[in-house]
């Protein structure tokens, strides 16, 4: 069965990095009709070229892949291996709700026991308690002080202005370790340094906007502050218009400039519909044309990387891949 880039992409994405419904949703969904039994093409039938192996996300599994990025043979055992897949999962998901199903009747029973058992207030108190005791046991069950979780991003979003306009980072995107990459073409390496150099702007750029977008304020706001955000974030796209690309990542460079021009697109209707409708919200905008744009761009990309660079490195692959998700709106 012949399968398209985007599809592919997501495939390698979602089952190395996403939620077990995510996983079992698309699964199910690309591997609905039984696979076909005909034997893997040696060429993809779009450009021609010899196909390569390519590792998925799932075990010791691969696929027949196109490295130009246009999609990949999955043969007849390796969709079953993805169906045998999705129903361990799923079976295992059930088995955890039926743990906790046990778990919870049973902490209900010992709670009802506790609570039948439990002295009445007026019972006298037992012959050798001390006042020395009752203090013990009147400081033992006072309640505890409040936990206050650990802050995920220290920046409050409702100061973000013209005038503060906050560094941001996204968890888990470092550089790329030059030294130790698997990119060994030189040009290859230094385009994707700066590439992420550029992304990291971009990432920034996002997340202030966003955090304007989800904080209560009057709504000519929310249009000036998208008119700071668009300027950056155009700044962005022009320093990735201008880097020296090689040939090979040219595919690869059009979808995130791609998903660039959607992502600020996208940005400016939001602001639109939040100052028309302040309880406008990100989970309200996911079905809009250009945020879904922007993501399937984002995917392609990195799809296509994953094709081209199969044996690359864990430090390598993290930071292309973290950066790609820190940028994407979803």
């Amino acid at each position: 069965m012949w399968i398209g880039q985007t599809g592919l992409a997501q495939i390698d994405t979602k089952v190395r990095y996403g939620a077990t419904d995510e996983v079992d949703r698309l699964l199910e969904d690309l591997l609905a009709e039984p696979a076909t039994t005909s034997a893997v093409p040696s060429r993809c039938p779009t450009c021609q070229r010899d196909l390569v192996r390519q590792s998925l996300a799932v075990g010791s599994l691969s696929v027949s892949a196109c490295p130009g990025g246009h999609g990949a043979w999955l043969s007849t055992d390796v969709a079953d291996s993805l169906r045998a897949f999705v129903d361990s999962r799923i079976a295992h998901q059930r088995r955890q709700q039926l743990g906790l199903v046990s778990v919870g009747v049973a902490l209900a029973g010992a709670v009802l026991v506790l609570w039948l058992w439990r002295p009445s207030a007026d019972a006298p108190p037992m012959p050798d308690e001390s006042p020395a005791s009752a203090a013990v046991a009147e400081r033992d069950t006072s309640p505890l002080p409040p936990v206050t979780p650990a802050p995920i991003d220290k920046v409050d979003s409702a100061n973000i202005s013209e005038g503060h306009w906050p560094d941001r980072r996204w968890p888990g995107a470092r550089p790329i370790p030059l030294k130790e990459s698997h990119i060994d073409v030189h040009e290859e390496l230094v385009y994707f340094d700066r590439l992420l150099t550029l992304l990291e702007a971009g990432i920034s750029n996002r997340l202030n906007i966003e955090g304007v977008l989800a904080t209560p304020r009057a709504p000519e706001r929310y249009t000036a502050l998208y008119g700071v955000y668009r300027t950056r974030q155009e700044k962005m796209l022009d320093g990735l218009r201008r880097l020296v690309v090689p040939a090979r990542v040219q595919p690869i460079h059009e979808q995130i400039v791609h998903a660039a021009e959607q992502q600020i697109a996208f940005y400016g209707d939001y602001a639109k519909a939040k100052a028309a409708e302040p309880a406008t919200d990100l989970r309200k905008q996911l079905s809009h044309p250009a945020l879904r744009e922007q993501n399937r761009a984002l995917l392609d990309a990195w799809g296509r990387i994953r094709q081209l660079y199969p044996e690359l490195d864990v430090a390598t692959r993290d930071a292309i891949y973290h950066h790609l998700c820190g940028f994407d709106t979803v």
